[in-house]
């Protein structure tokens, strides 16, 4: 079994790597258009969107929580958990930003499906064609950043968690020789 610094010297801290998710979300964007690809099940995917926007804010919580205990522990640690509280900062962004987009998208799923006929009757049909695999395009690529977002969530709380976990080790470890040497 691992000792707590083994584990401590283990956890790395997760890259953000912004130019793949940016390359990866443009790529969908452009062969979903191509593709002349069209979302359906509306309600299902507002259903499923509204539960993930409130999944977010729970994933939130529980970040806001862990960085008031990394910025508490400052003190003994000094600079070693700038970088981690960095990672949770950026965890703590990334369910915001998700959690607001998937609001967004639900909103659209809802709203979309009852002005199309209307909107379809007003622009004419070329446009509305148009129009409609384009923003069939964005919303279904605002999923896949969804996606990729709750990637880098994933990797950052794991990483977060296991560092977290190496240090309370640690202290425990401390505090058992601290209580030993008291009674000597």
């Amino acid at each position: 079994m691992a000792s707590a610094g083994d584990s401590k010297q283990r956890v790395a801290v997760p890259k953000y790597h912004r130019g793949i998710g940016i390359a990866a979300i443009v790529i969908c964007l452009a062969l979903l258009f191509l593709l002349n690809a069209r979302a359906s099940s509306f309600d299902t995917i507002a259903s499923a969107l509204g539960l993930y926007s409130a999944a977010l804010l729970g994933v939130f919580t529980i970040l806001t929580s862990w960085r008031s205990a990394v910025t508490n522990r400052k003190q003994r640690y000094m600079q070693v958990e700038d970088k981690w509280r960095s990672v949770i900062d950026r965890s703590v962004l990334f369910a915001l930003r998700g959690s607001t987009l998937s609001f967004m998208l639900m909103l659209f799923s809802v709203i979309a499906p009852a002005i199309k006929g209307q909107f379809a009757d007003l622009v004419g049909t070329d446009v509305y064609d148009f129009l409609a695999r384009s923003i069939s395009a964005i919303a279904i690529s605002g999923v896949v950043l969804l996606g990729l977002m709750s990637l880098q969530i994933v990797r950052d709380v794991t990483a977060v968690y296991e560092w977290n976990n190496g240090i309370e080790e640690q202290d425990a470890i401390t505090q058992a020789q601290r209580d030993a040497q008291k009674k000597i």
